[in-house]
Protein backbone atom coordinates (compact mmCIF):
# COMPACT_ATOMS: atom_id res chain seq x y z
CA UNK A 1 0.00 0.00 0.00
CA UNK A 2 1.28 3.46 -0.86
CA UNK A 3 1.88 6.20 1.68
CA UNK A 4 -1.25 8.00 0.50
CA UNK A 5 -3.24 4.78 0.83
CA UNK A 6 -2.07 4.31 4.42
CA UNK A 7 -2.93 7.93 5.17
CA UNK A 8 -6.42 7.59 3.72
CA UNK A 9 -7.29 4.10 4.89
CA UNK A 10 -5.18 2.75 7.79
CA UNK A 11 -7.97 0.34 8.72
CA UNK A 12 -9.16 -0.74 12.16
CA UNK A 13 -6.37 -2.48 14.05
CA UNK A 14 -7.05 -5.45 16.31
CA UNK A 15 -4.75 -6.94 18.95
CA UNK A 16 -4.15 -10.51 17.85
CA UNK A 17 -2.60 -11.43 21.21
CA UNK A 18 -5.98 -10.90 22.88
CA UNK A 19 -8.01 -12.84 20.36
CA UNK A 20 -10.08 -15.70 21.77
CA UNK A 21 -13.17 -17.76 21.09
CA UNK A 22 -16.43 -16.02 21.99
CA UNK A 23 -20.09 -16.95 21.97
CA UNK A 24 -21.53 -16.49 18.51
CA UNK A 25 -24.81 -15.20 19.93
CA UNK A 26 -23.80 -12.78 22.67
CA UNK A 27 -20.04 -12.35 22.21
CA UNK A 28 -19.15 -13.48 25.73
CA UNK A 29 -15.63 -14.97 26.00
CA UNK A 30 -15.74 -18.73 26.13
CA UNK A 31 -14.05 -20.31 29.15
CA UNK A 32 -14.15 -24.11 29.32
CA UNK A 33 -15.63 -25.35 32.62
CA UNK A 34 -13.46 -27.58 34.85
CA UNK A 35 -13.79 -31.32 34.21
CA UNK A 36 -15.61 -33.11 37.06
CA UNK A 37 -14.01 -36.35 38.32
CA UNK A 38 -16.21 -39.36 39.18
CA UNK A 39 -16.27 -40.28 42.89
CA UNK A 40 -14.49 -43.52 43.41
CA UNK A 41 -12.62 -45.83 41.13
CA UNK A 42 -15.66 -47.98 40.28
CA UNK A 43 -18.18 -45.17 39.72
CA UNK A 44 -20.09 -45.76 36.46
CA UNK A 45 -19.26 -43.36 33.61
CA UNK A 46 -21.82 -40.66 32.89
CA UNK A 47 -22.59 -38.79 29.66
CA UNK A 48 -20.89 -35.40 29.61
CA UNK A 49 -23.33 -32.57 30.19
CA UNK A 50 -24.19 -30.27 27.32
CA UNK A 51 -21.99 -27.18 27.42
CA UNK A 52 -23.67 -23.79 27.41
CA UNK A 53 -22.57 -20.18 27.36
CA UNK A 54 -22.47 -18.87 30.93
CA UNK A 55 -23.84 -15.51 29.76
CA UNK A 56 -26.78 -16.28 27.46
CA UNK A 57 -27.17 -20.03 27.93
CA UNK A 58 -26.91 -20.98 24.26
CA UNK A 59 -25.48 -24.42 23.49
CA UNK A 60 -21.85 -24.57 22.36
CA UNK A 61 -19.55 -27.35 21.20
CA UNK A 62 -15.87 -26.34 21.43
CA UNK A 63 -14.69 -29.41 19.53
CA UNK A 64 -16.81 -28.59 16.48
CA UNK A 65 -16.69 -24.83 17.10
CA UNK A 66 -20.46 -24.86 17.12
CA UNK A 67 -21.94 -21.76 18.71
CA UNK A 68 -18.52 -20.08 18.88
CA UNK A 69 -16.61 -17.66 16.70
CA UNK A 70 -13.14 -16.14 16.76
CA UNK A 71 -13.12 -12.70 18.34
CA UNK A 72 -10.76 -11.35 15.69
CA UNK A 73 -12.69 -10.48 12.49
CA UNK A 74 -11.60 -12.13 9.27
CA UNK A 75 -9.43 -10.51 6.62
CA UNK A 76 -12.40 -9.72 4.40
CA UNK A 77 -14.35 -8.20 7.28
CA UNK A 78 -11.41 -6.00 8.21
CA UNK A 79 -11.14 -4.92 4.56
CA UNK A 80 -14.82 -3.95 4.56
CA UNK A 81 -14.19 -1.68 7.53
CA UNK A 82 -11.52 0.28 5.65
CA UNK A 83 -12.23 3.77 4.36
CA UNK A 84 -12.09 4.51 0.60
CA UNK A 85 -8.50 4.58 -0.56
CA UNK A 86 -6.49 5.53 -3.66
CA UNK A 87 -8.48 3.47 -6.24
CA UNK A 88 -11.78 5.13 -5.27
CA UNK A 89 -10.11 8.54 -5.15
CA UNK A 90 -8.58 8.13 -8.61
CA UNK A 91 -11.82 6.76 -10.09
CA UNK A 92 -13.81 9.75 -8.88
CA UNK A 93 -11.22 12.25 -10.08
CA UNK A 94 -11.15 10.53 -13.48
CA UNK A 95 -14.94 10.84 -13.75
CA UNK A 96 -14.69 14.52 -12.77
CA UNK A 97 -12.00 15.04 -15.42
CA UNK A 98 -14.32 13.46 -17.97
CA UNK A 99 -17.00 15.93 -16.96
CA UNK A 100 -14.51 18.79 -17.26
CA UNK A 101 -13.56 17.64 -20.77
CA UNK A 102 -17.20 17.34 -21.80
CA UNK A 103 -17.78 20.99 -20.85
CA UNK A 104 -14.76 22.43 -22.68
CA UNK A 105 -16.90 23.10 -25.76
CA UNK A 106 -20.04 25.23 -26.10
CA UNK A 107 -23.23 23.43 -25.01
CA UNK A 108 -21.08 20.44 -23.98
CA UNK A 109 -20.48 16.93 -25.29
CA UNK A 110 -23.71 15.26 -24.25
CA UNK A 111 -22.47 11.66 -24.44
CA UNK A 112 -19.36 12.36 -22.39
CA UNK A 113 -21.38 14.31 -19.82
CA UNK A 114 -23.90 11.50 -19.45
CA UNK A 115 -21.17 8.89 -19.00
CA UNK A 116 -19.30 11.04 -16.46
CA UNK A 117 -22.44 11.71 -14.43
CA UNK A 118 -23.26 7.98 -14.45
CA UNK A 119 -19.74 7.13 -13.29
CA UNK A 120 -19.86 9.69 -10.48
CA UNK A 121 -23.32 8.51 -9.44
CA UNK A 122 -22.17 4.90 -9.33
CA UNK A 123 -19.16 5.82 -7.21
CA UNK A 124 -21.35 7.78 -4.79
CA UNK A 125 -23.66 4.77 -4.39
CA UNK A 126 -20.65 2.49 -3.85
CA UNK A 127 -19.23 4.92 -1.28
CA UNK A 128 -22.54 5.11 0.61
CA UNK A 129 -22.96 1.33 0.63
CA UNK A 130 -19.39 0.89 1.87
CA UNK A 131 -19.95 3.43 4.64
CA UNK A 132 -23.09 1.63 5.83
CA UNK A 133 -21.45 -1.80 5.82
CA UNK A 134 -18.31 -0.52 7.56
CA UNK A 135 -20.30 1.24 10.27
CA UNK A 136 -22.41 -1.85 10.98
CA UNK A 137 -19.42 -4.18 11.17
CA UNK A 138 -17.39 -1.77 13.30
CA UNK A 139 -20.32 -1.10 15.66
CA UNK A 140 -20.83 -4.83 16.23
CA UNK A 141 -17.22 -5.05 17.43
CA UNK A 142 -17.26 -1.81 19.42
CA UNK A 143 -14.84 -0.06 17.05
CA UNK A 144 -17.14 2.43 15.33
CA UNK A 145 -15.11 5.43 16.47
CA UNK A 146 -11.88 3.93 15.15
CA UNK A 147 -13.52 3.15 11.81
CA UNK A 148 -14.94 6.64 11.34
CA UNK A 149 -11.62 8.32 12.16
CA UNK A 150 -10.09 7.12 8.89
CA UNK A 151 -9.38 10.12 6.68
CA UNK A 152 -10.65 8.49 3.51
CA UNK A 153 -14.26 8.82 4.67
CA UNK A 154 -14.13 12.62 4.37
CA UNK A 155 -11.17 13.33 2.07
CA UNK A 156 -12.31 11.20 -0.88
CA UNK A 157 -15.84 12.67 -1.24
CA UNK A 158 -14.54 16.20 -0.71
CA UNK A 159 -11.95 15.66 -3.47
CA UNK A 160 -14.67 14.34 -5.77
CA UNK A 161 -16.95 17.29 -5.03
CA UNK A 162 -14.16 19.82 -5.52
CA UNK A 163 -13.08 18.34 -8.85
CA UNK A 164 -16.66 18.10 -10.10
CA UNK A 165 -17.38 21.68 -8.99
CA UNK A 166 -14.53 22.97 -11.16
CA UNK A 167 -16.31 21.52 -14.20
CA UNK A 168 -19.23 23.89 -13.56
CA UNK A 169 -17.08 27.01 -13.50
CA UNK A 170 -16.05 29.03 -16.60
CA UNK A 171 -12.67 27.24 -16.52
CA UNK A 172 -13.60 24.37 -18.91
CA UNK A 173 -15.06 26.56 -21.66
CA UNK A 174 -12.14 28.98 -21.39
CA UNK A 175 -9.65 26.11 -21.62
CA UNK A 176 -11.44 24.74 -24.66
CA UNK A 177 -11.47 28.16 -26.29
CA UNK A 178 -7.71 28.46 -25.84
CA UNK A 179 -7.23 25.05 -27.43
CA UNK A 180 -9.40 25.96 -30.44
CA UNK A 181 -8.19 29.54 -30.75
CA UNK A 182 -5.64 28.82 -33.48
CA UNK A 183 -8.17 27.10 -35.74
CA UNK A 184 -10.77 29.81 -35.05
CA UNK A 185 -8.35 32.60 -35.97
CA UNK A 186 -7.58 30.72 -39.20
CA UNK A 187 -11.30 30.72 -40.05
CA UNK A 188 -11.47 34.45 -39.38
CA UNK A 189 -8.44 35.17 -41.58
CA UNK A 190 -9.98 33.18 -44.43
CA UNK A 191 -13.32 34.95 -43.97
CA UNK A 192 -11.73 38.40 -43.98
CA UNK A 193 -9.82 37.47 -47.12
CA UNK A 194 -13.16 36.70 -48.81
CA UNK A 195 -12.19 33.10 -49.69
CA UNK A 196 -15.63 31.54 -49.38
CA UNK A 197 -14.60 28.35 -51.17
CA UNK A 198 -11.86 27.70 -48.63
CA UNK A 199 -14.41 28.06 -45.81
CA UNK A 200 -16.82 25.75 -47.60
CA UNK A 201 -14.12 23.10 -48.05
CA UNK A 202 -14.23 22.29 -44.36
CA UNK A 203 -18.04 22.07 -44.14
CA UNK A 204 -19.60 18.59 -44.31
CA UNK A 205 -21.60 17.59 -47.36
CA UNK A 206 -25.06 16.13 -47.00
CA UNK A 207 -27.15 18.89 -45.48
CA UNK A 208 -27.92 19.97 -41.97
CA UNK A 209 -28.01 16.50 -40.40
CA UNK A 210 -24.47 15.77 -41.61
CA UNK A 211 -23.27 18.54 -39.30
CA UNK A 212 -24.09 16.44 -36.25
CA UNK A 213 -21.57 13.71 -37.05
CA UNK A 214 -18.87 15.69 -38.81
CA UNK A 215 -15.40 15.10 -37.46
CA UNK A 216 -14.06 18.65 -37.16
CA UNK A 217 -15.06 22.26 -36.58
CA UNK A 218 -16.60 23.90 -39.62
CA UNK A 219 -18.23 27.14 -40.71
CA UNK A 220 -22.01 27.06 -41.04
CA UNK A 221 -23.41 28.10 -44.41
CA UNK A 222 -26.75 29.29 -45.65
CA UNK A 223 -26.87 28.61 -49.34
CA UNK A 224 -23.77 30.05 -50.97
CA UNK A 225 -22.69 32.34 -48.17
CA UNK A 226 -21.59 31.84 -44.56
CA UNK A 227 -24.45 31.99 -42.07
CA UNK A 228 -25.00 35.34 -40.39
CA UNK A 229 -24.87 35.21 -36.59
CA UNK A 230 -28.45 36.52 -36.46
CA UNK A 231 -29.63 33.28 -38.11
CA UNK A 232 -28.22 30.85 -35.54
CA UNK A 233 -30.74 28.31 -34.20
CA UNK A 234 -33.28 29.07 -36.92
CA UNK A 235 -33.22 32.78 -36.23
CA UNK A 236 -33.50 32.69 -32.44
CA UNK A 237 -30.99 35.51 -32.10
CA UNK A 238 -32.70 37.49 -34.86
CA UNK A 239 -36.00 37.35 -32.99
CA UNK A 240 -34.30 38.78 -29.89
CA UNK A 241 -32.78 41.74 -31.78
CA UNK A 242 -34.86 44.78 -32.73
CA UNK A 243 -35.90 44.78 -36.39
CA UNK A 244 -34.14 48.10 -37.06
CA UNK A 245 -30.77 46.53 -36.18
CA UNK A 246 -31.00 43.51 -38.50
CA UNK A 247 -29.06 45.23 -41.26
CA UNK A 248 -26.54 46.82 -38.91
CA UNK A 249 -22.94 45.80 -39.85
CA UNK A 250 -22.19 45.09 -36.22
CA UNK A 251 -24.06 41.80 -36.66
CA UNK A 252 -21.80 40.69 -39.50
CA UNK A 253 -19.61 37.80 -38.48
CA UNK A 254 -18.88 34.10 -38.67
CA UNK A 255 -20.51 31.03 -37.11
CA UNK A 256 -18.32 28.00 -36.36
CA UNK A 257 -20.00 24.75 -35.26
CA UNK A 258 -18.44 21.94 -33.22
CA UNK A 259 -19.77 18.46 -34.09
CA UNK A 260 -20.92 16.15 -31.33
CA UNK A 261 -22.01 18.91 -28.99
CA UNK A 262 -25.48 19.44 -27.60
CA UNK A 263 -28.38 17.04 -27.14
CA UNK A 264 -29.58 15.10 -30.18
CA UNK A 265 -30.33 17.64 -32.96
CA UNK A 266 -28.31 20.50 -31.51
CA UNK A 267 -24.89 21.96 -32.12
CA UNK A 268 -22.80 24.27 -30.01
CA UNK A 269 -20.12 26.52 -31.39
CA UNK A 270 -18.38 29.87 -31.55
CA UNK A 271 -19.67 33.08 -33.09
CA UNK A 272 -17.33 35.84 -34.26
CA UNK A 273 -18.77 39.35 -33.97
CA UNK A 274 -15.82 41.75 -33.96
CA UNK A 275 -17.88 44.97 -34.10
CA UNK A 276 -20.58 44.09 -31.58
CA UNK A 277 -20.42 45.88 -28.21
CA UNK A 278 -20.83 43.33 -25.39
CA UNK A 279 -23.85 45.17 -24.01
CA UNK A 280 -25.81 44.78 -27.27
CA UNK A 281 -26.05 40.99 -27.06
CA UNK A 282 -29.57 39.95 -25.92
CA UNK A 283 -29.45 38.14 -22.57
CA UNK A 284 -29.82 34.39 -22.61
CA UNK A 285 -28.46 33.93 -26.13
CA UNK A 286 -24.65 33.87 -26.43
CA UNK A 287 -21.91 34.26 -23.83
CA UNK A 288 -18.78 36.42 -24.37
CA UNK A 289 -15.29 34.96 -24.59
CA UNK A 290 -13.34 38.07 -25.53
CA UNK A 291 -11.73 39.48 -28.69
CA UNK A 292 -15.06 39.43 -30.51
CA UNK A 293 -15.79 35.78 -29.82
CA UNK A 294 -18.98 34.40 -28.32
CA UNK A 295 -20.12 30.88 -27.49
CA UNK A 296 -23.42 29.04 -27.25
CA UNK A 297 -25.88 27.01 -29.30
CA UNK A 298 -25.58 27.73 -33.01
CA UNK A 299 -27.87 25.16 -34.64
CA UNK A 300 -31.06 23.45 -33.52
CA UNK A 301 -33.54 21.42 -35.49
Amino acid sequence: MTRLGRWLSPGVRFDESRATWICRKCGYPWIAPPQARPEGRLAPPTAPPELRCPECGSAVDPAARRGLRWSLPGVFTQWLMRAPSVPMLVAGLAAACGLFYARTVPVGLFGHELFSFAALGGLVVLYAAGAVVASILAARRGRLRDATRQRGWWFVPLAWAGAAAIAFTPAPIEAGFLVHRGALDAFVATWKAGDVEALRAGSPAGGAYARLGAGQMHVLFEGDRPMRPLDVCQGRLRRAVPLAEHSDPKWDGLVVAIPGTGFLFELGGYVYLPDLPPGDMPPGTLSPLGDGWWQGMVWQD
